[in-house]
Order: C-alpha cells, then sequence, then structure tokens
C-alpha cells in the first residue's frame, strides 16, 4: 500500500493536526481500489455514485473521507447536505421488501452518520436538535440490519488490525455503529434518560474496542531506531473531537445512582457496569485513570466499575 499512500504526500504548508487519520484514509482508498476496483473518493462523487445506485463502496468513501478529514469539525455544503437528504429518502423507500436489505441498510448506517457527524457541534446539546436526535436513532436501526461483524469478547481489542485488512466495510460497520451509538447514549443522557443512557453506552463501547487499533512498536538497540507495524486509530467522537472517555460513562453512572430510588431492576445496570470494567482491561481506557469526583481518593478505572457492579447488586438484594 506504500505507493498510494505516498502518492498522498503531505502538503508542508498545511498542518496536519491528525496525521494518523490521514494515513488510514489512504489505506482505506487503496483498499477499495485493490479489492474492490472502486475509484471515487471525493464525497461529491461518491454522493452523485449513490444518486443512481445503492453502492457500499461509495458509501463507505464517503463516510470515511469525511470522517477522516484533517478538519476538527468536519464540514459539508447546503448542497451535500440537500443530496444526503435525498439519497437517504430514496433509500427508505427501497428498504421495503427488497432483497439488497444489508446493501441499503449499510448505505443508511454509513449516510445518516456522515450527516451526523457534520452536525454535531461541541458545546451544542444534541437533544435540543429534534431532527438530529432522529438520525443517531435512524443511524442505530440501519446497524442492526446491516449485521456488523460478530465481536469476539475474549480479544475486543485484537480485532482491528485483522478486519481493517481483511473486512473494512465490516470494520466500518463496527466504527460507525459505536461512534453514533456512543452520541446516542449521551443524548439520553441529556434528556435524563440514565439507565437507557449506560446501556447504550456499555453496549457501544464494544464497538469502539473493536475497531481501536494500537500499534506494535519494536525497537531497534544497535540502531538506534524504533518501528511501528501500522499508524495508531482511535476512534474519535464528533462532540468533543476526542477519543472514548470513561468519565462520561461514569457522570452517567453516578446520575443513577443520585435518582436510583424509583429504579426496579438493576440487573441490566450491574452487567453494564461488569462491561464497562472488563473493556478497560482490554483496553479501551486507561484502566489507572482517576477521574472526578475520586482523584482524591485515588481510585482508578478498573476499581470503580468493579464498586459499580457492586453497588447494583446490593440494590437489587435491597428491592428483593
Amino acid at each position: 500500500m506504500a505507493s498510494f499512500i505516498e502518492d498522498m504526500t503531505l502538503d508542508n504548508d498545511f498542518p496536519m493536526v491528525h496525521p494518523e487519520r490521514f494515513l488510514w484514509m489512504a489505506r482505506g482508498f487503496q483498499w477499495l481500489q485493490e479489492r474492490r476496483k472502486y475509484h471515487a473518493f471525493d464525497i461529491d462523487s461518491c454522493l452523485n455514485i449513490l444518486k443512481e445506485n445503492i453502492s457500499r463502496e461509495a458509501a463507505f468513501a464517503a463516510f470515511w473521507s469525511t470522517y477522516l478529514t484533517n478538519e476538527l469539525q468536519p464540514h459539508m455544503t447546503d448542497e451535500q447536505h440537500g443530496k444526503l437528504n435525498q439519497i437517504l429518502e430514496h433509500a427508505s423507500a427501497k428498504s421495503s421488501g427488497t432483497k439488497d436489505m444489508q446493501d441499503i441498510a449499510f448505505v443508511k448506517l454509513h449516510l445518516a452518520s456522515l450527516l451526523a457527524i457534520s452536525l454535531i457541534r461541541p458545546d451544542s446539546p444534541i437533544c435540543k436538535n429534534p431532527s438530529l436526535v432522529t438520525i443517531l436513532e435512524k443511524s442505530i436501526s440501519a446497524y442492526e440490519l446491516a449485521e456488523p461483524p460478530k465481536i469476539n469478547i475474549d480479544e475486543p481489542e485484537n480485532m482491528g488490525k485483522e478486519l481493517i485488512e481483511e473486512d473494512l466495510l465490516g470494520f466500518s460497520i463496527l466504527l460507525t455503529g459505536g461512534v453514533v451509538g456512543v452520541e446516542l447514549a449521551l443524548v439520553r443522557a441529556e434528556q435524563r434518560r440514565y439507565e437507557e443512557a449506560l446501556n447504550l453506552m456499555s453496549r457501544f463501547a464494544w464497538d469502539i474496542c473493536a475497531t481501536t487499533i494500537r500499534p506494535i512498536i519494536s525497537i531497534d538497540i544497535i540502531e538506534g531506531t524504533h518501528h511501528q507495524d501500522v499508524p495508531e486509530f482511535l476512534p474519535y467522537l464528533p462532540h468533543s473531537g476526542c477519543e472514548f472517555k470513561i468519565q462520561e460513562a461514569v457522570d452517567i453512572f453516578e446520575e443513577i445512582k443520585a435518582h436510583g430510588k424509583d429504579i426496579k431492576d438493576w440487573s441490566d445496570i450491574q452487567n453494564s457496569c461488569d462491561v464497562l470494567r472488563y473493556l478497560g482491561l482490554c483496553g479501551l481506557y486507561d484502566p489507572n485513570e482517576s477521574f472526578k469526583p475520586f482523584v482524591a481518593e485515588g481510585v482508578g478505572a478498573i476499581e470503580y466499575w468493579g464498586r459499580a457492579a457492586t453497588f447494583a447488586e446490593e440494590q437489587m438484594r435491597v428491592i428483593a
């Protein structure tokens, strides 16, 4: 893949905020060229293709080129938004009773996710934009129909490298699902639907973990050099421009504790806590990270989620 990446040379006059995103964009486009014989990568060309045909490759390229842009907040023109909405409406009209259901779901997932990431902005609550909330909800519905790859629950942190080489489109289903799923969890928290928020957070944190790629670094002591097998890939969330933050899940659970007197069944909450603890052990976040309001106590993330699961179990015994 080196030749294609080399062709996409960096402009020294244009500072790269996230150079690793640029490298993965190039790798993805070369994968499409070599594996799928697909060659249109700019978003306008992708949208023009999608106006005529249901194309997984065009939907993926449109999302990939926007999600991995060098901009901290991807920008789309009004005309591009209009085309996106038209294509989504057309795909929805075709989805009833069609044999190409999975292809249509794939396209709807990627285009709805693309629309969402271009509209979400920091410091602007998503719940105050009902149409954006609807887009996220429709993305989740499409995700379920697109049949994402089954996550290896024993080693989710090792899935990304294999998928991104062998099944890039499957990798992208998990990536888009993880991003919009966690964003929807934060919307539910804004709406004070905290149990649902934690459930969504733990459910789609699996996808974030499975699409996080951390390089293996080898060091040549004699030459004094180091080499990494691949660039780092950290799925980022558009509301912050940053990777998954376990603090946001902690904030949700603290709200559940504060407003939990009317909760009748804590079993799903306990399961969510167990999942978030386990994914910390799998490398989704720093297991020793301390966060509000427990910094002074020195409570790390793994210990926190263990305590949280125990708290939920105790509430079940109280109710029983």
